[in-house]
């Protein structure tokens, strides 16, 4: 008996674990299940403000770019692999925003991290339905971007920090991909928590 206590403690520490990895990176969007391609905006019919995209809980609508008095609401398209952008689907941005909506999630994140290429033009960011920043590179985000949110940029990669329920983004050249959200500790941890309960119920009752 007190080896298969120990064996059903040893099962429940990497159920446990294994749940708190899942739950580290919580949701992505990489466009890799989309077909090449496929378009959002004015030439698939879209109109602004339209949800367009549903993944892993986050939800992506199209929006209208603005860049001083020029407004435009264009084309987003799906793009395979490219040698100069990214090596799996990403999506081009021309003349037009994409916002991402995080509320659906179940929990608040804490970081959201995407890659981005600018290959021109200008670019327009805002978090948390704030003003839309029009940057000539998105290199250029700000390092606060909106109140209680933080943001670094490395490698092509922009990190957001804080309490982040929505982002937009756009561009007039630009590329993105590898959108990923992750909860805050408080969430993760009642999440873990919670899984590992469930995992000690179901190992009770298997008994």
């Amino acid at each position: 008996m007190r080896q298969m206590a120990l064996h059903t403690n040893w099962l429940l520490v990497a159920a446990c674990a294994a749940l708190t990895c899942s739950y580290a990176q919580a949701a992505t969007i990489d466009f890799d299940n989309l077909s090449v391609g496929t378009i959002y905006g004015e030439n698939a019919f879209d109109s602004e403000g339209d949800p367009v995209l549903l993944e892993n809980g986050i939800v992506m609508s199209v929006e209208r770019f603005n860049f001083g008095s020029f407004s435009d609401f264009f084309e987003a398209t799906i793009i395979g692999p490219d040698a100069v952008a990214f090596p799996t689907n990403s999506l081009s941005l021309n003349n037009i925003n994409v916002a991402f909506d995080f509320t659906q999630l179940g929990f608040t994140p804490n970081l959201v991290s995407f890659d981005f290429l600018d290959g021109g033009g200008t670019n327009n960011f805002s978090v948390n339905g704030g003003p839309a920043f029009e940057l000539a590179d998105l290199a250029n985000i700000p390092a606060i971007p909106s109140s209680g949110v933080t943001a670094t940029v490395a490698n092509d990669q922009i990190i957001l920090s804080g309490a982040i329920e929505q982002i937009l983004i756009g561009g007039q050249e630009t590329i993105i991909d590898n959108l990923s959200v992750v909860p805050e500790p408080a969430s993760l941890l009642l999440l873990a928590a919670g899984s590992c309960a469930l995992v000690r119920r179901r190992l009770k009752s298997s008994r």
